[in-house]
C-alpha cells in the first residue's frame, strides 16, 4: 500500500508542473495584452497632442465682422470700435462708415471712395463733404479719397474745396449752389475739424493801388489764419520791395544802381 502511494507521487508532480506552466503562460499573455493596450493608449495620446499643437488658421475676418459696437455715422477713434470695422475722417471728425461692394450705391451725402482699412485699402461709403470749404491750392487737395470737389478761387481770400451741385441744390448747410459749385453763403470759408487736422492751406493776397502782395492762410485748431501778405505801398528808398513787384528800390528812385541812402 505504501509502495502504491510512492508510485503516484511523480504523476501528481507532473500534473502540478503542467498547471504551473499554463498559469505562467496566461500571466504572460495578460501582461502582453496590458502592454499592447498601454502602447495603444500612448499612441492615442500622441495623436491627441499633435491635434492640440496644430497652428490656428490665419485671421481672415472681413472689416464688417470686426465686432465693434458703434453704428454707422457714430463718432469713432479707430476701426475696431465700429460694427462695420471701418472708421473714416469726415468734416467734423472720425465716424463709422460702411463698405460699398462693387456696384453698390451709397446713401445721399456719401460716395464710394478708397479708405485704408485695418488690413488693406477698401472701398467704403465716405462723407461727400469731408473736404468741403477746406483751403486748397490744387484739385488734388480736395480729393484725397475721390471726393466730388474742386479747388475754386474765392478771390483775394484764397481758394477752397467746393462740392459740385446743380440747380436742384444738394449743398451742405451754410452753402448755396452757385455756378455749379456749393459756395458759402457768407462768402468765406472757415476751418472744419478735417481742415485743421490736415493743416489745409491756400494762397491769398492783399491788393491796392500800389500793388499786390501775396501770402498764405493756414487752418489750425484756432481757425483760419489771416492772410500773411503785407500791404503794398509806394516804393521808397529803403532796401525793401514796398509794392511787392519783385524789385527793390527800382528806378527812377535809385537810377545809379546803388542802394538808396
Amino acid at each position: 500500500m505504501q509502495a502504491g502511494l510512492t508510485r503516484r507521487a511523480p504523476r501528481r508532480a507532473a500534473s502540478l508542473l503542467v498547471c504551473l506552466t499554463a498559469a505562467l503562460g496566461a500571466a504572460c499573455s495578460s501582461s502582453d495584452d496590458q502592454s499592447s493596450a498601454t502602447d495603444s493608449s500612448t499612441a492615442d495620446t500622441v495623436v491627441a497632442d499633435v491635434g492640440v499643437d496644430t497652428a490656428e488658421p490665419a485671421d481672415t475676418a472681413s472689416p464688417d465682422t470686426a465686432g465693434g459696437t458703434l453704428a454707422t455715422g457714430a463718432s469713432c477713434s479707430n476701426h475696431a470700435e465700429c460694427r462695420s470695422g471701418l472708421c473714416a475722417l469726415g468734416p467734423d471728425g472720425k465716424i463709422c462708415v460702411d463698405l460699398c461692394p462693387e456696384g453698390a450705391i451709397c446713401p445721399d451725402g456719401s460716395f464710394c471712395g478708397e479708405l485704408q482699412g485695418p488690413k488693406a485699402t477698401v472701398m467704403a461709403c465716405l462723407p461727400s463733404d469731408t473736404t468741403a470749404c477746406a483751403p486748397c491750392t490744387t484739385d488734388d487737395d480736395c480729393t484725397p479719397s475721390g471726393e466730388p470737389a474742386t479747388c475754386v478761387s474765392l478771390g483775394a481770400g484764397g481758394s477752397y474745396c467746393l462740392l459740385a451741385c446743380d440747380a436742384g441744390g444738394g449743398c451742405p448747410s451754410g452753402q448755396v449752389c452757385h455756378d455749379d459749385a456749393c459756395a458759402p453763403t457768407s462768402g468765406t470759408c472757415g476751418c472744419s475739424v478735417y481742415a485743421a487736422l490736415v493743416e489745409a492751406s491756400t494762397a491769398c493776397w492783399v491788393e491796392n493801388g500800389d500793388g499786390r502782395c501775396d501770402g498764405e492762410r493756414v487752418c489750425a485748431s484756432s481757425g483760419l489764419s489771416a492772410c500773411s501778405a503785407g500791404t503794398p505801398a509806394a516804393e521808397v528808398c529803403n532796401g525793401a520791395d514796398d509794392d511787392c513787384d519783385g524789385e527793390t528800390d527800382e528806378a527812377p528812385l535809385c537810377d545809379d544802381g546803388d542802394v538808396c541812402t
